[in-house]
């Protein structure tokens, strides 16, 4: 009886399983790891460029040129992965041969779309002036009012900040000095929390409705619940409907009215002493100065958001080169000598300039043969830079909508 062969095991490569392998894992991890790798490198990148599109706008005003916005609206990234793979086996030349193969694909094709702002959009949200709204929104987010005024406050009862920093170079020297002496006085206060920068309700009467005879129950639980109140005028003559309004005020801790920093803040702004608050209200634009008092109110004339930014760029570093050859134009002093503008704003913004590259940057922007650059170490700067943006986002929310749009497919 002759012998029986055993059935021959045929081995499967290595390169066969990984095959299969990858054709069974590739459509569930990809995607979610994609997602992963890439999302905060899109946001990364999108946070730089806008840091540097900024700073370059800056510069282009020291050199006394027109800033240009290019905003991302919108990226689509498209992901797309593919596997395949193959596995040959047989007897071939008289011997069993086994052969396999495995292919792994993987595409990122990011798709951005920039919305180009049109001249009169861009025009009217860099010329308008910032609100008192915002104004007070800033100072209580923690940005610091000294920062905040010194920035975004043309005047406080007719004292100058600055006013004509708000544009191309001057030929004289800003006034500043009694402003200054006011913002640090209003940020000692605040940090001591003797006179914060808040706002009280209070009741005024609606106008264009006669009083009424009476109010009973029923009725006092509907103006309620639609924010009104009753006031009432005297023995039988009814009561007037009245509303509460939001009024911005400078508040004085009752202890504190009669304090030498206080009185000599009342004094500088021509106001009346030992007040326990006063009322701050937005001076119409274009108002000139008025004088030092008597004043009742603190009266601000805010800067449009041009203004503040030609305002930073005075502190922009430029090369000597640029100076004799008048591409940077300066401000000098009545002796001929030029003007530090960083006796101004110095010490919230500051940006420095060298011939090379700088290694420890924040951001940096080559421009005219130069690079450009805010330290990474000079934090004062970065709060200001960091709050500037976040006004302009707010300023601008909106004037893209309608807009052509500009889609460019980046990826391979």
């Amino acid at each position: 009886m002759g012998r029986v062969a055993a059935p021959r095991v045929r081995r499967v490569p290595i390169a066969a399983w990984l095959a299969l392998f990858l054709v069974a894992t590739a459509g569930g991890c990809l995607g979610p790891n994609s997602i992963r790798q890439t999302r905060h490198r899109y946001n990364e990148v999108i946070q730089r460029t806008n840091q540097e599109e900024l700073l370059l706008n800056l510069v282009r005003l020291r050199y006394n040129e027109h800033p240009s916005f290019l905003p991302v609206s919108g990226l689509n990234a498209q992901f797309e992965a593919t596997a395949g793979g193959d596995f040959r086996g047989g007897v071939e030349r008289s011997g069993v041969d086994s052969f396999g193969t495995g292919q792994l694909r993987f595409a990122d094709r990011p798709t951005v779309t920039f919305a180009p702002q049109r001249s009169p959009e861009l025009t009217r949200a860099l010329l308008t002036q910032v609100d008192l709204d915002t104004l007070y929104l800033f100072s209580k987010e923690g940005w610091g009012p000294d920062r905040v005024v010194r920035l975004f406050v043309r005047t406080i009862n007719g004292i100058d900040n600055a006013s004509s920093g708000g544009g191309p170079i001057p030929p004289d020297p800003p006034e500043f000095a009694e402003f200054r002496t006011v913002s640090d006085l209003l940020a000692s206060l605040e940090a001591r929390r003797v006179a914060i920068m808040t706002t009280e309700n209070r009741s005024a009467d609606v106008a264009d409705i006669v009083p009424v005879a009476a109010i009973g129950a029923q009725d006092a639980v509907a103006l309620k619940k639609e924010g009104l109140g009753v006031r009432a005028l005297g023995p039988d003559r009814g009561y007037q409907l009245t509303h509460a309004r939001p009024v911005k005020i400078v508040q004085i801790e009752p202890g504190s009215t009669n304090s030498p920093d206080v009185l000599g803040l009342v004094q500088i702004l021509g106001l009346p002493p030992y007040r326990a608050a006063y009322d701050v209200e937005e001076a119409p634009q274009g108002q000139v100065r008025h004088g030092p008092g008597p004043h009742e109110k603190f009266t601000f004339t805010t800067r449009s958001i041009l203004e503040v930014m030609y305002l930073l760029s005075k502190t922009v570093a430029v090369p000597e080169e640029h100076v004799l050859e008048g591409l940077a134009p300066i401000t000098r002093n009545a002796d001929g000598t030029p003007f530090n503008w960083c006796m101004v704003t110095g010490d919230l913004f500051r940006v420095c300039v060298s011939k090379h590259r700088p290694n420890a940057a924040y951001v940096s922007v080559q421009y005219r043969g130069y690079w450009y650059s805010i330290d990474d170490r000079d934090a004062a700067t970065k709060v200001t830079l960091n709050l500037f943006n976040e006004l302009l986002r707010l300023q601008k929310s909106g004037i893209a909508e309608g807009q052509p749009v500009l889609t460019l497919p980046v990826g391979p």
